[in-house]
């Protein structure tokens, strides 16, 4: 098949949203499917490979509509307002002030998302691309949602089916709720399409209540070349316990298991604790309010390759999820990263959702919040028994994560919409 794949985030640009992307995008090339990305040139760090031939990648410009916030506030006070809301500790009042005025002005111009500055600059693109190449099926990718309405119109303009990737929920994302306007143009896109595809099943249940087009789960997945590395145990008493990624107090928290290491004297003596991201200062305060100011260490960002080694070389990978029912049915990619790594995972936050779940059903490690059960997991996993018992399971059960396997039913879609 002929391909036209729209996503804003896209190799070398590091995101979450770029392994995924790029990683299909290279197996749909290795398939024998053209493909052609229309993708947007960026100021983020350039560290992910480009996995297709360049000449099939098509970087168009953009502009951001946060430029003249950050020219009024200056960006180091939009980041300082970041940092307190990640925080979750007391803002000021001037911060109270500008959140609000913040939140006010995303209502009226995050339309569909902060992203619409590419809508242009992607939908000229994409003609050009189609006049000469006509695609049999357009796949976009989101968020930004404004790459689905780029679709949207292509569709309707050229009469080709699309199709649309929503990685995390349109006007129903409770991180970011949509109002009327937001609601009306995810209406007016989505029963464009020829189908829906989400990364959960609960997901795929919420959005095929809202519509009539069929519905699929193609979840988040782990690619076999990218885990090359092996083990390396530096001290076989201590127990390295990792984090990478964004955390927010109160939702995403690692208090729980400060909460039971500071319970129990031997994880005290020999557990430590790497934290990687962005704004954790107030990482570092919860583990001082617990004692664990030894224990714990926070950095900086690393590069995903230093990830990915730093995942082989610890005993627990830490997924931190939110309680919240309405997390039920996401699905991180870090999860399947440490899928990927074959490394015991202890999930705090959620009990009851996808993510639990999977850990559970597969044995791959604990989810629980309970500090007894925090405890035992944690002290045992050096022993032999416990880490046959996980191996046996990765073993079993690990090749399904793949993405290969999310991508060959990626494309079963696309030949059900072909009639093939």
């Amino acid at each position: 098949m002929k391909i036209l794949f729209i996503t804003f985030f896209f190799p070398p640009y590091k995101t979450v949203a770029s392994i995924r992307t790029g990683k299909t995008a290279k197996l749909l090339h290795e398939m024998g499917h053209e493909i052609k990305v229309i993708s947007a040139k960026n100021s983020m760090k350039e560290e992910l490979e480009v996995e297709i031939p360049k000449n099939l990648l098509h970087q168009t410009s953009w502009f951001s509509i946060d430029d003249a916030v950050v020219n009024i506030l200056g960006r180091g006070k939009k980041d300082q307002l970041k940092g307190e809301v990640l925080h979750g500790g007391k803002m000021s009042l001037k911060t109270k002030i500008i959140q609000k005025l913040f939140a006010l002005y995303k209502f009226f111009f995050y339309v569909p998302d902060q992203w619409i500055g590419w809508y242009k600059y992607a939908l000229a693109e994409s003609r050009e691309v189609v006049d000469e190449w006509k695609p049999d099926i357009i796949y976009a990718s989101s968020g930004p949602y404004t790459g689905l309405m780029v679709a949207s119109k292509l569709s309707k303009e050229y009469g080709i089916p699309f199709v649309a990737e929503l990685r995390d929920l349109w006007s129903d994302n409770h991180y970011d709720p949509q109002y009327s306007v937001g609601r009306f143009l995810e209406y007016i896109t989505l029963k464009n399409a020829s189908a829906i595809v989400t990364v959960s099943a609960p997901l795929v249940e919420k959005l095929s209540q809202k519509y009539s087009v069929p519905c699929y789960e193609i979840r988040n997945a782990f690619d076999a070349e990218d885990f090359k590395y092996s083990d390396f145990v530096e001290d076989e008493k201590k127990i390295v316990i990792t984090y990478t990624g964004m955390m927010y107090a109160g939702k995403r928290d690692p208090s729980v298991l400060f909460e039971a290491i500071a319970s129990d004297a031997y994880l005290k003596e020999h557990v430590e604790c790497l934290f990687y991201g962005n704004s954790l200062a107030w990482v570092n305060e919860r583990a001082k309010e617990h004692g664990l100011s030894k224990n714990v260490k926070v950095f900086t960002p690393i590069d995903r390759e230093e990830v990915l080694k730093l995942q082989a070389r610890s005993d627990i990978l830490l997924l931190l999820t939110w309680n919240d029912p309405q997390e039920k049915g996401v699905f991180t990619g870090k999860l399947f990263e440490y899928i990927g790594s074959a490394k015991p995972i202890l999930s705090i936050g959620a009990v009851d959702d996808v993510a639990s779940n999977l850990i559970r059903d597969h044995n791959f490690g604990l989810a629980s919040n309970k500090i007894k059960e925090i405890v035992a997991f944690v002290k045992n996993i050096k022993d032999k028994t416990v880490l046959e018992e996980i191996d046996n399971a990765y073993k079993i059960d690990r090749s399904q994560f793949e993405r290969r396997y999310q991508v060959e039913k990626l494309v079963d879609i696309f030949e059900k919409i072909q009639g093939k």
